[in-house]
Protein backbone atom coordinates (compact mmCIF):
# COMPACT_ATOMS: atom_id res chain seq x y z
CA UNK A 1 0.00 0.00 0.00
CA UNK A 2 1.32 3.45 -0.95
CA UNK A 3 1.72 5.97 1.89
CA UNK A 4 -0.79 8.78 1.46
CA UNK A 5 0.72 11.64 3.43
CA UNK A 6 4.01 13.26 4.30
CA UNK A 7 5.29 12.06 7.63
CA UNK A 8 8.98 12.81 7.59
CA UNK A 9 11.96 13.90 9.65
CA UNK A 10 15.10 15.68 8.44
CA UNK A 11 17.77 15.73 11.13
CA UNK A 12 20.95 17.67 10.35
CA UNK A 13 24.12 17.76 12.44
CA UNK A 14 27.55 19.14 11.52
CA UNK A 15 28.29 16.50 8.91
CA UNK A 16 25.46 13.96 9.09
CA UNK A 17 21.95 14.11 7.73
CA UNK A 18 19.29 11.57 8.61
CA UNK A 19 16.12 11.40 6.54
CA UNK A 20 13.24 9.22 7.68
CA UNK A 21 9.62 8.65 6.87
CA UNK A 22 7.51 9.44 3.82
CA UNK A 23 8.43 12.20 1.35
CA UNK A 24 5.59 12.97 -1.11
CA UNK A 25 5.88 16.68 -1.86
CA UNK A 26 4.43 17.83 -5.17
CA UNK A 27 7.03 20.43 -6.08
CA UNK A 28 10.78 20.87 -6.18
CA UNK A 29 10.28 24.19 -4.41
CA UNK A 30 8.91 22.35 -1.37
CA UNK A 31 11.82 19.89 -1.42
CA UNK A 32 14.25 22.81 -1.75
CA UNK A 33 12.76 24.28 1.41
CA UNK A 34 12.94 20.98 3.31
CA UNK A 35 16.45 20.16 2.04
CA UNK A 36 17.85 23.69 2.52
CA UNK A 37 19.64 22.78 5.79
CA UNK A 38 21.36 19.93 3.95
CA UNK A 39 22.54 22.16 1.13
CA UNK A 40 23.84 24.66 3.72
CA UNK A 41 26.30 21.98 4.87
CA UNK A 42 27.94 22.17 1.44
CA UNK A 43 29.26 25.65 2.28
CA UNK A 44 31.87 23.97 4.49
CA UNK A 45 34.63 21.78 3.02
CA UNK A 46 34.02 18.80 5.33
CA UNK A 47 32.58 15.45 4.19
CA UNK A 48 28.81 14.97 4.46
CA UNK A 49 26.90 11.72 4.98
CA UNK A 50 23.20 11.37 4.20
CA UNK A 51 21.44 8.42 5.85
CA UNK A 52 18.38 7.08 4.02
CA UNK A 53 17.89 3.86 6.02
CA UNK A 54 14.55 4.94 7.43
CA UNK A 55 13.06 6.53 4.31
CA UNK A 56 9.92 4.55 3.51
CA UNK A 57 8.96 6.42 0.35
CA UNK A 58 10.51 9.12 -1.84
CA UNK A 59 8.50 10.19 -4.87
CA UNK A 60 10.02 11.08 -8.24
CA UNK A 61 10.14 14.77 -7.35
CA UNK A 62 12.06 13.84 -4.20
CA UNK A 63 14.50 11.74 -6.22
CA UNK A 64 15.06 14.76 -8.46
CA UNK A 65 15.65 16.93 -5.38
CA UNK A 66 18.15 14.40 -4.03
CA UNK A 67 19.89 14.37 -7.43
CA UNK A 68 20.14 18.16 -7.23
CA UNK A 69 21.84 17.78 -3.83
CA UNK A 70 24.37 15.40 -5.40
CA UNK A 71 25.05 17.92 -8.17
CA UNK A 72 25.48 20.69 -5.57
CA UNK A 73 27.98 18.49 -3.69
CA UNK A 74 29.85 17.91 -6.94
CA UNK A 75 29.94 21.66 -7.62
CA UNK A 76 31.27 22.26 -4.10
CA UNK A 77 33.83 19.46 -4.65
CA UNK A 78 33.07 17.86 -1.33
CA UNK A 79 32.98 14.25 -0.29
CA UNK A 80 29.40 13.01 -0.16
CA UNK A 81 28.36 9.61 1.15
CA UNK A 82 24.80 8.34 0.94
CA UNK A 83 23.91 5.36 3.10
CA UNK A 84 20.88 3.38 2.05
CA UNK A 85 18.89 0.42 3.24
CA UNK A 86 20.05 -2.75 1.49
CA UNK A 87 16.59 -4.26 2.00
CA UNK A 88 14.87 -1.43 0.10
CA UNK A 89 15.26 -2.35 -3.58
CA UNK A 90 14.07 1.05 -4.77
CA UNK A 91 16.92 2.71 -2.84
CA UNK A 92 19.49 0.41 -4.42
CA UNK A 93 18.30 1.28 -7.94
CA UNK A 94 17.95 5.00 -7.27
CA UNK A 95 21.32 5.38 -5.55
CA UNK A 96 23.06 3.52 -8.36
CA UNK A 97 21.67 6.07 -10.80
CA UNK A 98 22.94 8.98 -8.70
CA UNK A 99 26.52 7.73 -9.09
CA UNK A 100 26.38 8.81 -12.73
CA UNK A 101 25.97 12.41 -11.59
CA UNK A 102 29.07 12.49 -9.40
CA UNK A 103 31.94 10.05 -9.79
CA UNK A 104 33.16 10.70 -6.24
CA UNK A 105 29.79 9.94 -4.65
CA UNK A 106 30.11 7.12 -2.13
CA UNK A 107 27.14 4.76 -1.82
CA UNK A 108 26.94 2.39 1.15
CA UNK A 109 24.10 -0.10 1.46
CA UNK A 110 23.66 -1.35 5.02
Amino acid sequence: MMPLSNDYVVKVTQSDVTLSGVFRFASLAHYDEVFHPIKALFDHPSPVTIHLHQVVFLNSTGITALARLVIAARSAQLTLTIKGNKDAQWQHKMLGSLCRLYGDLHIVME
